[in-house]
Parts: C-alpha cells; structure tokens; sequence
C-alpha cells in the first residue's frame, strides 16, 4: 500500500483527483487534528494535514485536489455534503465523506463487521471502501495508513 503524502509544494500534481471517500479530521480532533485521508475510484490513498506536522498543505490546495470538500460543512456532530455524497459521523471531530454509489455497500459492511463503537468505524472505513472497489484488502486501517506517512 502507498500512501502519496499532499503538500504545498506537490498538490499541483494532483488537482481534480477522482475521490470516492475521504475522511477529515477537525483541527481539534482526537487522532490526526487536521488530516484528510482520500481514496480515489482506483484505490489509491492520498494523505494532507493542514493544521500539524513537517508537510503542511493549505486547505485550499486541498480543496482544488478534491473540490468537493469545499461545498462541506463540518460541524461538531456531523456534516451537511452536496448531494451525491453522504457523511458518516466518525466521533470526536472526525468525519468520513464518500459518493454515494458506493454508500449502500459500505453500509452493508457496517453491518457485517458487527461493529463495537465509531472508534472501530474509524479504524476500519479505508478497508471497507478498498474492498468495496476490489483494490484491496478490507483489513486495511487508519493506523495502516498513519504508519506509512509517519513511519518513511
């Protein structure tokens, strides 16, 4: 699994990309303040902060990568998103963002995975989604990703 880490200095090389789901983590958030994890339509992952860390991007680079993010509110409890895109409540300031071709399907793996708590849910979407798509294994998780682009 690769993980293409966005910054100021490379967005440009990735505008318009075609997203399927993102995450994005409040600037408060428990986990990764600021972070945004995107998977497009051919299973790639893609990762931006843009509160913390050495490789900081500004939200509106991300928003010309995914332009969708700029017609999404993200409050305390949740997200109002344009439509053909619902939102997922991940809990403490995270939130997940996917088109909704794929929204039934990811529900129904919710339900298979008999999940515990959102703290599972946040684990486990990237997995979820990859699978989905058959581009990769579901075991995938958030923590997975972390260790790419904390751990080069």
């Amino acid at each position: 699994m690769d993980v293409v880490t966005l910054t100021d200095s490379n967005y440009s090389g990735y505008l318009n990309l075609d997203a399927l789901a993102f995450s994005f983590a409040s600037p408060g958030a428990m986990g990764d303040g600021g972070g945004i994890c995107i998977i497009d339509k051919d299973g790639k992952i893609y990762y931006a902060n843009f509160c913390f860390g050495d490789e900081l991007i500004k939200l509106e680079a991300v928003e010309k990568a995914i332009p969708v993010i700029k017609e999404c509110k993200f409050g305390a409890l949740g997200a109002l998103v344009p439509s053909g895109w619902v939102s997922f409540y991940l809990g403490f300031g995270n939130h997940l963002v996917m088109s909704t071709e794929i929204a039934d399907d990811f529900r129904q793996k919710i339900t298979e995975a008999n999940l515990q708590n959102r703290g599972d849910l946040f684990q486990r979407w990237p997995g979820f989604i990859l699978g989905i798509i058959g581009k990769g294994d579901d075991n995938i998780k958030v923590s997975d990703i972390w260790c790419q682009i904390y751990h080069k």
